[in-house]
């Protein structure tokens, strides 16, 4: 019963759920991504502008 009705019935709702929890996992990980390149640019500026003064 289970393997003939149930599952065949639930695939399409587990793959829609797949796709969804796929996309959050694909933001989540481009957002570190930009947050962590964010940080290495700030580390280069200040390294190679160590000349400029602060911003007021």
């Amino acid at each position: 019963m289970t393997t003939s009705v149930v599952i065949p019935s639930a695939l399409s709702w587990i793959l829609a759920s797949l796709h969804v929890s796929f996309g959050f996992a694909a933001m989540i990980v481009l957002a570190v991504v930009a947050l962590a390149a964010d940080y290495l640019l700030t580390a280069v500026e200040q390294c190679l502008l160590k000349w400029r003064p602060a911003a007021m």
